[in-house]
């Protein structure tokens, strides 16, 4: 009776210490980590790179509740010698937790056009995940990750 009292606390320690992570609150993009992941295992020309990197830390994801809200500021990127403006964009939806473990969390993100998008965030730590960020033509796939800090 002992070893068996003994067993179902260690079960019970066992799903309390693989309890899945929460991604409620306000998250910002995290520049150095994802350059850093993307400058070591994506494949991206020179070019690439810089602009990305100045895409990077730029937006900011809010969970609560239930509702994301997904905030990029109007931005200036250089290409070639000019500037352009990137004109920010704010999105509010709903999400649903479809899936989750110990350090992921699937998402069906609702957005106010009623589009649903599944989302993959996979947790660092408590205060860091990423997202694979998809490719925008599908003739080539440059496996970047963008990485989120959990804001204070």
């Amino acid at each position: 009776m002992k070893a068996l009292n003994s067993l179902a606390i260690l079960l019970i320690m066992a799903g309390i210490a693989q309890a899945a992570p929460d991604i409620e609150g306000r998250w910002r993009s995290d520049k150095a980590a994802s350059m850093a992941f993307n400058q070591q295992y994506a494949i991206l020309s020179a070019q690439q790179a810089d602009y990305i990197s100045q895409m990077l830390g730029n937006m900011t994801v809010e969970f609560e509740d239930g509702s994301a809200k997904l905030s990029m500021p109007s931005i200036r990127i250089q290409k070639d010698g000019k500037v352009t403006e990137y004109a920010g964009f704010e999105e509010k939806g709903r999400y649903v937790i479809m899936g989750e473990d110990e350090d992921t969390i699937v998402l069906k993100l609702h957005g106010a056009d009623g589009a649903a998008t599944l989302m993959v965030y996979h947790f660092v730590s408590e205060d860091q995940m990423w997202v694979y960020v998809p490719s925008a033509s599908e003739s080539i796939d440059l496996h970047i990750r963008e990485y989120f800090s959990r804001v204070k």
